[in-house]
């Protein structure tokens, strides 16, 4: 009809939800273009350091408790003066925009919907006061690198500073530029695909000459606590925690650094017991389910943060992906919870762990 004002239809999402951590792989690899796939999933040269990640989570096994009341299980905790429902944070992650138009900014959204802590950092495509902008009230940890000179660090930390981050993070684990063997031969440069408004660090060079010095300096710019990533040998926690350094964050980078690495999971129980019970560790490096996040707190870590399966849900989904990542995770790390008889973190414990008897040992028990 002539002069007839319809109204605009809002869009409809007719993709279904995703349905589980396994599904929201195989969808998200069928949106992603091959070589930014390649980008996300790949490692440093032949990826020796992601396949320990991997397996070494299949060294332990929960052990099985039955008729325990788990009625009121409850794996919630404080993080940074933040309540959250169970010990999931997303760890910092670049190039996100590769895989979602709002990248970091739906990255917050989505965390602080599932009542989570999102990470970005000095690697993120967007300005973290952009992100701030479109999530005001969304708790944040901003990942400082060292890839540049003293000026350029504290402006990164004046910045953080300014938006209220929960916390300050200094990844110290990737003092230089590694060799990806799947990037390469893409002949895949990441840096120039997907929307950019943030700086590139100045210098990978200034990395190498990072020192142990910059946690006195970072301490002098910001009140906020501090949390150094990339710690991997006990000689590395104990000098952070002799420094001052509020929070371990246990990590290889998801592999993406030094080839030829042991797991995460393999160094995290050494580190607690070097540490004692009193450190706080943050713990990443092949969490791909619940039952990998409850061997962890078992094995020592705090709280555990996950990466690639945060893009999976962005690419599928956006901000309500990365939302239903932490609903998923949450299902499967309780039901882990109620399997062993748990109702509380505290009680995860190593003794909840068992080694698989090998054949010679199941015949000596006959």
């Amino acid at each position: 009809m002539i002069g007839h004002k319809s109204k605009i239809e809002k869009t409809i999402n007719v993709a279904p939800p995703i349905s589980s951590l396994r599904e929201v792989q195989e969808r998200a690899s069928g949106l992603v273009p091959p070589q930014a796939w390649d980008w996300l999933e790949g490692g440093s040269e032949y990826e020796v350091t992601i396949a320990a990640n991997r397996s070494g989570f299949s060294k332990v096994f929960p052990v099985q408790r039955v008729l325990r009341d788990v009625s009121n299980l409850d794996a919630s905790l404080s993080f940074l003066g933040e309540s959250l429902s169970f010990p999931l944070i997303a760890a910092p992650l670049g190039g996100l925009t590769q895989y979602h138009l709002d990248g970091e900014i739906a990255l917050a959204a989505g965390c602080h919907r599932a009542g989570s802590i999102a990470s970005i950092g000095a690697m993120a495509r967007l300005r973290m006061e952009e992100v701030r902008d479109a999530n005001p009230n969304a708790p944040i940890i901003y990942q400082a690198y060292l890839q540049g000179p003293t000026e350029w660090l504290e402006e990164q930390v004046e910045r953080a500073n300014s938006i209220n981050v929960k916390a300050l993070c200094i990844c110290a684990d990737a003092p230089t530029r590694f060799v990806r063997y799947r990037d390469r031969d893409n002949r895949y440069d990441a840096r120039r695909f997907g929307r950019m408004t943030n700086s590139r660090p100045p210098s990978h060079e200034a990395g190498k000459k990072a020192n142990w010095d910059l946690i006195t300096l970072f301490r002098q710019l910001t009140e906020k606590p501090i949390i150094l990533k990339g710690i991997m040998c006990v000689e590395d926690a104990v000098r952070a925690v002799d420094a001052g350094v509020d929070y371990l964050w246990v990590s290889n980078h998801g592999g993406r650094v030094m080839d030829s690495g042991v797991a995460s999971i393999e160094m995290l129980p050494l580190i607690r017991r070097a540490v004692g019970k009193e450190a706080k560790i943050i713990f990443d490096g092949g969490v791909r389910c619940g039952s990998d996040m409850f061997k962890a707190i078992a094995l020592g870590a705090d709280l555990v943060a996950i990466g690639r399966q945060i893009v999976y849900g962005l690419a599928v989904d956006g901000a309500a992906g990365v939302e239903r990542i932490f609903e998923l995770y949450k299902e499967e790390f309780e039901s882990v919870m109620a399997a062993c008889g748990v109702t509380g973190l505290s009680q995860i414990t190593p003794q909840l762990l068992q080694l698989r008897p090998s054949a010679a040992e199941m015949l000596d028990m006959c």
